[in-house]
């Protein structure tokens, strides 16, 4: 109860913020289409005045286009004056003989410009603290290397230096998995063991440098059924006219997720540069069992569509 309260407090505060604001745009009167029509022919010429008061009349529709809209890191405030950066392209770009109405016409500027704005924060995957700690070692280890020789350092170096094999884990892991007990350091199959260890701790810095960069792609699988793809989440793709929409859409679903479940997401469906990562990857990164890391996108996948079923993008 004490958090759906605070949901609530905040909400209302977000909505409270703007108004003083609304009350001010709404003593401005609403114009009639012929008094658009005209306001738009003389934007046409390049009539600053005429370009002011057409915007000015349409400022309570930003409003009501920003209110649909809900993003962790992004005030009503914020997203009300992406919008007006929207509605102020549309004026520009109206064309009065067209037949539409400006408000009609001003609307899918108006998401666009709020979904820009989410669609970059939604591409900052906000990674767990032990991998930032990590990266950050990363950092300093390859600016020391740098500094000494001039170049960066291996992914060999790195990795031995920020997450070390220990040798004796190493031995206990041979020793189980050849039920010998007399392995000691020197053994070939402990030293197969070390190698495969240091192997993995590659892949795994590897895997968290290369979270640095979101690249977001449409066309892979998801879920259990190969033939559903992430685009398929996204309603009325064929409605969007400009190339890049679709994943600012897709960046808008994901910002409504937590961090560890974009996270999640992303490296799973590679949106981090990578390939994509297996459950057991996975397991390991995050310190948990693969059917935690199954359950965990399931949970995330389904919030996803739920997502996508109530946008309204159109």
């Amino acid at each position: 109860m004490a958090v759906l309260a605070r949901k609530k407090s905040k909400e209302f505060s977000q909505v409270n913020e703007l108004t003083g604001y609304y009350r001010q745009i709404s003593k401005t009167e609403l114009l009639t289409a012929e008094q658009e029509k005209a306001l738009a022919r003389r934007v046409q010429e390049g009539d600053q005045d005429a370009k002011i008061a057409l915007a000015e009349a349409n400022l309570r529709l930003v409003v009501k286009v920003a209110r649909k809209f809900r993003h962790p890191d992004l005030t009503l405030a914020d997203m009300v004056q992406e919008g007006n950066l929207g509605l102020l392209e549309a004026v520009d770009k109206f064309d009065p003989d067209k037949g539409c109405r400006f408000s009609t016409y001003a609307c899918w500027w108006i998401r666009q410009a709020i979904s820009r704005a989410i669609a970059n924060k939604g591409r900052t995957i906000r990674l767990p603290v032990h991998i930032n700690e990590l990266l950050s070692r990363y950092r300093k280890l390859n600016n020391q290397v740098r500094s000494a020789r001039g170049s960066d350092a291996t992914l060999e170096e790195a990795a031995q230096e920020i997450l070390p094999v220990d040798h004796e884990t190493a031995r206990r892991k041979a020793v189980r998995k050849h039920r010998d007990k007399s392995l000691d350091h020197d053994d070939p199959r402990v030293k197969k063991m070390v190698n495969r260890l240091e192997q993995r701790a590659q892949s795994k810095l590897q895997t968290i440098l290369s979270m640095a960069s979101t690249p977001v792609s449409l066309e892979i699988s998801v879920g259990e059924e190969s033939d559903s793809t992430l685009k398929d989440l996204i309603p009325g793709q064929e409605d969007l006219e400009t190339p890049g929409l679709e994943r600012e859409s897709l960046a808008w679903l994901l910002s409504h997720l937590s961090d560890k479940e974009r996270t999640l997401l992303a490296l799973r469906y590679g949106f981090d540069g990578g390939s994509g990562r297996t459950f057991s990857e996975l397991a390991d990164i995050f310190g948990v069992s693969r059917e935690s890391i199954r359950q965990q996108e399931l949970r995330a996948l389904k919030k996803l569509r739920e997502l996508a079923t109530n946008a309204q993008w159109n």
